[in-house]
């Protein structure tokens, strides 16, 4: 079998509700939509089910979920494909390696700013050590690890690459807001 011929046939085992992720994007997440609704629903459901009510962290879990699986669909469309790539070489300098921490500050930011931000109970004089730790864990080291990896945009994924940095980081500023409003106002959580 030629290379092209393989490249073909590993193309066609990809594949996602028989489309090929090599399919457009357009094609490709309203396929999964359904699949992605229904995985938060699941999510939702099961919270539902275990404690009663649905809390904020069961909703911010399933939305979690759902970027993540939308976050495949676009791995899985772009992981072969040179043209797409940055032509940005990498300088191995402390940026690259604080911009490399970004998506771990996205995810495990945003989880422990909610354990920080539930520790204005047991400690309400201190409200407002709470929340700047809160604000600290959610928005500022999300923001200062994506800043780095600006310089990486290239212009033939920017449609890409732009909407996937913004969103993430998205992620976990929305779990800080209220601590910031709540810092900013005065008024106690």
């Amino acid at each position: 079998m030629t290379m092209s011929g393989q490249r073909e046939a590993d193309a066609e085992e990809l594949s996602i509700n028989g489309v090929n992720v090599e399919a457009s994007l357009w094609i490709l997440v309203p396929k999964a939509a359904v699949g992605i609704a229904l995985s938060m629903l699941v999510v939702l459901l099961r919270f539902w089910a275990e404690f009663g009510y649905v809390s904020m962290f069961a909703v911010g879990f399933a939305v979690f979920i759902a970027a993540f699986e939308v976050l495949l669909i676009i791995g899985l469309r772009f992981a072969d494909r040179p043209d797409v790539r940055t032509t940005v070489k990498p300088s191995n300098d402390l940026l690259d390696h604080l911009g490399g921490w970004w998506l771990m500050a996205c995810a495990f930011g945003a989880f422990f700013g909610w354990l920080v931000g539930n520790l204005v109970v047991l400690m309400p004089d201190q409200w407002r050590v709470v929340m700047a730790a809160k604000v600290f864990l959610t928005i500022i080291i999300p923001v200062a690890t994506m800043i780095p990896n600006l310089r990486y945009i290239s212009r033939n994924a920017a449609y890409v690459q732009v909407p996937i940095l913004f969103f993430i980081t998205l992620l976990p500023i929305l779990v800080g807001v209220g601590a910031l409003i709540s810092l900013i106002t005065g008024a106690r959580p």
